[in-house]
């Protein structure tokens, strides 16, 4: 039973996920605040044809980062008839990158075009209105057509794949002749082999045939090809959905557990310059990937995956303005982590007497987050007062927090589930509760395991997998 509000659906961004495709997640985040500049030694100037047949007022330079495109600088267009002309002055954040340039439409489009800023401070272009990535003409930047022709080609590509699943024909075809055309790039433009190392798939035997330890070597093909030393891969939606899908790929094709991902997550982000915007943008990648996965899962090893990383990131990139969100899940969920001492809970009996979770210190507990009128935690019950009994000679307890709102209801349970021992507390608040909170339980049957130091070591076990735990951590035991 479940508690519908979750906070990834209020800090993360909503993400498209296709396995082993090459699909851009342009995710136009149009309602976010304005970058402030102090001085605007940029410009862009462009000419527009066929506005008459989109509706938009205004057109904007972009900055990709965590997963949107953050406004920049915004302007009105001018308009004349069937056509418009724009001049847009702004102050890039870095001095040497790509940005966004994309009509403000209604409804929404994922249409416009990257535009690099270097040496060359004024950019003039003319364009389609209805189609500014197939039809951009760029007058003095070399660099940016490369990159519209490349991504253009790609969008096509892309449709052939999606159509190509949909009616369910062999893909292998089609990714060799997009590799081909990835190696002509590369071979024709060197300037882009970076981005264009971004773009290429992984072959699904990397996938498929290796086993769960070897993260590794799936790791290594994977990201063989990108270059983590090019500084200009970080500002592309396609580095960012790169790693999405890593992640991805580990949890759903290896089930890996969140320290063995962790563990592959820090061995690549330490060949990654520091402090370099591909750094940052791969911790964005694996946190948002992490949400999701979460948000579609509930497993919990991926929430304590989610906040091993925001950690990381908060610790590393203090002022980015992503850091102030995941503090505040840092602050009400970072403490019901694997490894971490588990949070007192102080609360009353059904006899009306305290009891803390810390008066069971020295014994192997099972923290079980319940309700009477939750009917998969009184399916549980059964499972839970079995290995009680397999194991309480040993040194195992179980402290069981009701999320009940009625004293009489949560009594009675606890007589018909024949719940035999002594600790049972509750607040009546239902998910209110002082230890909910504190526990972030979002949905139960919820359980936390803690060895005898009052330490986490495992979270949401049932069934066989309870008893699986226990069964080893008691091995030893006389």
């Amino acid at each position: 039973m479940r508690k519908t509000n979750y906070f990834f659906s209020r800090c993360m961004p909503r993400a498209v996920f296709l396995l082993g495709s090459v699909l851009l997640v342009f995710l136009m985040s149009l309602a976010a605040c304005e970058q402030q500049t102090s001085s605007e030694g940029y410009t862009v100037e462009g000419k527009l044809y066929e506005v008459d047949q989109v509706n938009a007022d205004t057109i904007g330079i972009y900055e990709f980062v965590s997963g949107n495109f953050v406004p920049i600088k915004k302007v009105a267009l001018e308009k004349e008839g069937k056509e418009a002309t724009f001049v847009i002055r702004f102050n890039p954040p870095d001095k040497e990158g790509y940005y966004w340039l994309a009509l403000q439409i209604s409804p929404p489009s994922n249409d416009g075009v990257f535009i690099y800023f270097g040496s060359t401070k004024s950019i003039e272009l003319e364009a389609n209105a209805r189609n500014l990535l197939g039809s951009t003409s760029f007058k003095n930047s070399s660099q940016s057509e490369a990159v519209r022709y490349l991504i253009s080609r790609i969008e096509q590509f892309k449709q052939s794949l999606q159509q190509a699943s949909q009616k369910k024909q062999p893909l292998d075809s089609l990714y060799l002749v997009q590799d081909r055309f990835l190696d002509s790039v590369s071979l024709a433009m060197p300037q882009l082999k970076p981005l264009v190392s971004t773009y290429r798939s992984v072959p699904r035997s990397e996938i498929q045939g290796a086993a769960e330890e070897q993260y590794r070597r799936f790791s290594e093909a994977y990201f063989k090809t990108i270059d983590f030393s090019q500084p200009m891969i970080g500002y592309f939606p396609a580095y960012f959905n790169k790693v999405y899908n890593y992640i991805f790929i580990l949890v759903s094709e290896f089930y890996a557990d969140h320290l063995s991902i962790l563990k592959e997550v820090n061995n690549i982000w330490e060949k990654i310059p520091s402090k370099s915007r591909n750094a940052q943008a791969f911790l964005d990648a694996c946190i948002f990937a992490a949400a999701n996965a979460f948000s579609q899962t509930q497993n919990p090893e991926l929430l304590d995956l989610y906040l091993d990383l925001a950690e990381k990131y908060a610790l590393t990139y203090p002022e980015a303005k992503h850091t102030v969100e995941l503090k505040k899940n840092l602050e009400t969920y970072g403490k019901v982590r694997i490894g971490k001492i588990a949070p007192e809970i102080n609360l009353t009996t059904p006899e009306g007497k305290s009891l803390a979770l810390s008066s069971l210190r020295g014994k192997v507990v099972l923290i079980d987050f319940w309700a009477s009128w939750c009917k998969p935690c009184r399916m549980e019950n059964p499972n839970v007062v079995r290995v009680y009994q397999l194991y309480k000679n040993k040194g195992f307890e179980v402290f069981s927090v009701s999320l009940d709102q009625e004293k009489a209801a949560w009594q009675a349970a606890i007589q018909q589930d024949g719940l035999v021992w002594p600790n049972h507390v509750s607040d009546l608040k239902g998910f209110e509760s002082a230890a909910a909170k504190s526990y972030g339980v979002t949905g139960i049957p919820f359980t936390v395991l803690i060895d005898r130091e009052g330490r986490i070591v495992a979270k949401n076990l049932r069934g066989a997998a309870l008893e699986k735990a226990l069964a080893k951590i008691f091995a030893n035991a006389t």
